[in-house]
């Protein structure tokens, strides 16, 4: 199912995000629990992140069988608001990218820092629903990113430095000189419903997340998959 870290070639068009220290876990213990997620739910495990990448994602599942996404290590030091934040906070409910409900199944859990929640303007984050039958893990991959050899899939710009998430295309010509490449941590495949849009924050212990309510199934995201 999920793309093997052993490639050696970038899929042509992919969704790309950098990992690191987050909402007061180090990477190690995120792959840790991401891990224990990912083996309780047949595979999947849901990838937190800061911006909306919708209308690249849209424009990827519509071109792309499997689409992938491909992990890389922050080229630099975590911000101490991200490894000691003042509040946490897990994220409750979940719009599909179809815009259609979807229930966080049991084990499943994204959680970043808190923001300005209580001046009400933190209200959304998003998660990434990826697909792997191997263990996750930072793995030595023989694949680079080159950013000056990628562009935003939607709008066709160039990337920027400090973007963490984006869905991008690779060019047909290598640059001579680029500006940064980042090692490949580790890939995955996105599968339905793709993308989340994140509501219904609630205050957390760094690294604990609030145990789930009600029993949740993941049978039609396995159904889709045996397609």
């Amino acid at each position: 199912m999920a793309t093997s870290t052993r490639q050696t070639l970038l899929p042509r068009k992919f969704c790309w995000t950098k990992f690191g220290a987050e909402a007061g876990e180090s990477f190690d213990e995120i792959f840790a629990r991401k891990e224990k997620e990912r083996q309780a739910n047949h595979g999947i495990f849901l990838w937190g992140v800061g911006n909306s990448v919708a209308p690249g994602l849209r424009i990827l599942v519509k071109t792309e069988v499997r689409p992938s996404v491909i992990f890389s290590p922050m080229r630099s030091p975590a911000k101490a608001i991200d490894i000691s934040p003042p509040a946490v906070v897990e994220w409750m409910r979940a719009v599909g990218l179809g815009g259609q409900e979807w229930d966080i199944p049991n084990g499943s859990i994204v959680t970043s820092r808190a923001g300005s929640l209580a001046s009400g303007t933190k209200k959304k984050h998003y998660a990434l629903v990826c697909h792997s039958d191997k263990p996750l893990g930072h793995v030595v991959s023989p694949m680079e990113v080159d950013l000056d050899n990628l562009r935003n899939l939607s709008s066709g710009g160039e990337l920027g430095f400090s973007q963490v998430t984006s869905v991008v295309q690779t060019l047909d010509t290598k640059s001579s000189s680029s500006r940064l490449k980042y090692p490949v941590g580790f890939v995955a495949e996105l599968v339905y419903p793709y993308f989340l849009e994140l509501t219904e924050p609630v205050l957390v212990t760094p690294g604990a997340g609030r145990a789930k309510q009600r029993a949740k199934t993941l049978q039609p995201e396995l159904d889709l998959l045996k397609k």
